[in-house]
């Protein structure tokens, strides 16, 4: 079953042409939805910190997440860095993206590290 995520207006639930081709359905199909909430900034940020600390190193920090309207979008700092040095990427339904998220080898290479040694070492 495909996961969707939509927009609870006053008139209903509103999933966009894309959602629907997402869902494999066609212009008057009767489809079933599962519903739920999805997470908001503060369960991302809470989710990407952890993913942070337990693959980037504890030295790696969060800013806040940053919906795009499909996607939700954290970028990361290291201490003494003052600019982000990478991003993680959630989608709408609070997993992690990784293919579109900074790995911990680019992350050292961003940080110009010569050897595979974690930044919080």
């Amino acid at each position: 079953m495909a996961r969707l995520s939509g927009v609870v207006t006053r008139d209903g639930i509103h999933l966009d042409a894309f959602a629907m081709r997402e869902l494999g359905a066609r212009f008057g199909e009767r489809v079933v939805l599962e519903v739920g909430p999805a997470p908001g900034a503060d369960e991302i940020q809470a989710a990407a910190l952890r993913h942070a600390w337990r693959k980037l190193g504890t030295s790696v920090g969060v800013r806040a997440p940053e919906w795009t309207g499909t996607e939700w979008v954290v970028h990361l700092w290291v201490r003494d860095f003052p600019e982000a040095q990478g991003q993680l990427v959630f989608d709408a339904n609070g997993g992690l993206i990784a293919d579109r998220s900074t790995s911990q080898r680019q992350l050292w290479e961003a940080l110009g590290a010569e050897s595979a040694v974690s930044p919080a070492a």
